[in-house]
């Protein structure tokens, strides 16, 4: 996640849902499902039984794909992460130079 640094009354954090599953913001909807499925199935909580880290990398790994694997949703967030790139300070933490 990359914090934005705002006022206190308008701080937020984005998500870079790319970055969760470590692929590129081009990535094809098969280079997708393949990045979640490794992630999915490395930090699933039956092959990591009691480590919350894992479980929590879990839960937002399987957050990004729901994102990135329907069209509607990634839609909804493209206009965020080209904002939050464009801002000061954070077009680095989102993977833009």
């Amino acid at each position: 996640m990359t914090k934005c640094s705002f006022p206190a009354s308008d701080k937020m954090t984005y998500k870079d849902y790319y970055k969760v599953l470590g692929v590129p913001s081009t990535a094809t909807p098969e280079e997708i499902k393949k990045a979640y499925r490794v992630l999915a199935q490395k930090h699933h909580p039956d092959k990591t039984k009691g480590d919350k880290t894992s479980e929590d990398k879990f839960k937002e790994v399987n957050e990004a794909n729901e994102v990135l694997s329907d069209p509607e949703k990634t839609e909804e967030v493209r206009p965020v992460r080209i904002g939050v790139e464009e801002l000061p300070g954070i077009r680095g933490a989102a993977g833009r130079v």
